[in-house]
């Protein structure tokens, strides 16, 4: 399944590279997204998944992870739904790629991931003394200092 994942979060991210290339070269204004979605919609009618929503969020994606080397990394090993709700709720790469890494170690959910990515700000996990953490110790506190790729383990 991870490698199904793997396939999927890099394709989109190849979609969502070409749509920045297309906006670069055509401008912001050209209706780059909404004009792509009608094109795979003509060219891959049965297929699911190039709404301009989505395709939104595989630009986002792109920007967030502007290397291709990111399908090396943990995001790239998740469903896309996990993938989605990362962008929608949390700022940093840094956060982005620790929930995406603590995803995979530990199994969480998708609801699980939106429940602990939803915070204002990566302080929001209980503290180690609270009540949560004694009752679920795999609820478990974003270190504080900013992250770099080679930071999170």
């Amino acid at each position: 399944m991870a490698s199904a994942n793997r396939e999927l979060v890099t394709l989109y991210w190849q979609i969502g590279r070409d749509i920045l290339d297309r906006q670069q070269q055509q401008g912001w204004g050209a209706s780059v997204v909404d004009r792509l979605a009608r094109d795979l919609k003509v060219a891959f009618p049965d297929m699911r998944g190039f709404s301009p929503r989505n395709l939104k969020y595989m630009r986002a994606l792109t920007q967030a992870f502007p290397q291709p080397e990111f399908v090396q990394q943990p995001v790239a090993q998740l469903p896309w739904s996990r993938v989605v709700t990362l962008l929608d709720n949390l700022d940093s790469d840094a956060q982005r790629l620790w929930y995406a890494e603590k995803s995979l170690e530990h199994g969480w959910s998708r609801s699980v991931n939106r429940g602990r990515a939803s915070a204002p700000s990566p302080s929001r996990l209980r503290p180690p003394d609270s009540t949560l953490q004694r009752v679920d110790p795999g609820f478990v506190r974003i270190p504080e200092p900013v992250m770099t790729a080679r930071t999170v383990s």
